[in-house]
């Protein structure tokens, strides 16, 4: 073996190992960014906090604001079950968006920080809307993946809002519970 080529191997191991760090690095810097935002920083920036059913996801084709040409979205169909903030109504059909979703060609766009929308059909969950955020009547997400939590029954028959870990609602919530966390968000101000 020559001494060059015992220098090449520990130069491709040395950029292996850098790969692995910024990798990693990006990673953690990406789940740092989820818990930069606190609870009361979601509510506020909000235009609307409802508990929904989502009835049904499709996949859609639109433009993205400050995007260049038509994207693909995926947008669920909701009716609002119980408003903690904002205009919405109870009873009302609502429909909101996340970026990512099936192409037209068939090919399908993801984005990381999109949550899966067709992962609520059928069941409830807590809305961080925000209203018009894809042009009148288009809603999206307040903060995209932190402001869609799932809602399940507890053991006691309760609906509960689940937590998830490194986001602002970290802990399950009960749902009789929301009206004190938006107030005490509101508070804050």
């Amino acid at each position: 073996m020559t001494r060059c080529s015992a220098w090449g191997r520990r130069i491709e191991r040395l950029a292996a190992a850098a790969a692995v760090a910024v990798i990693f690095c990006a990673g953690a810097r990406a789940l740092a960014s989820f818990r930069d935002v606190p609870r009361h920083e979601l509510v506020l920036s909000s235009d609307d906090v409802v508990l929904v059913r989502v009835e049904a996801s499709r996949n859609v084709f639109g433009e993205i604001p400050h995007f260049e040409g038509p994207a693909p979205f995926t947008e669920a169909l909701a009716r609002v079950e119980r408003v903690f903030r904002g205009g919405a109504l109870e009873g009302e059909r609502i429909a909101f968006r996340v970026e990512g979703g099936l192409k037209p060609d068939g090919g399908f766009l993801m984005v990381s920080t999109s949550p899966a929308l067709e992962d609520y059909a059928g069941g409830k969950a807590l809305v961080f809307l925000a209203r018009d955020a894809y042009g009148p009547g288009l809603h999206g997400l307040a903060h995209r993946a932190l402001g869609l939590y799932r809602v399940e029954r507890d053991r006691a028959g309760r609906d509960v809002v689940r937590g998830v870990t490194g986001h602002p609602i970290a802990r399950d919530i009960a749902v009789d519970a929301m009206p004190d966390v938006v107030r005490e968000a509101l508070e804050r101000r």
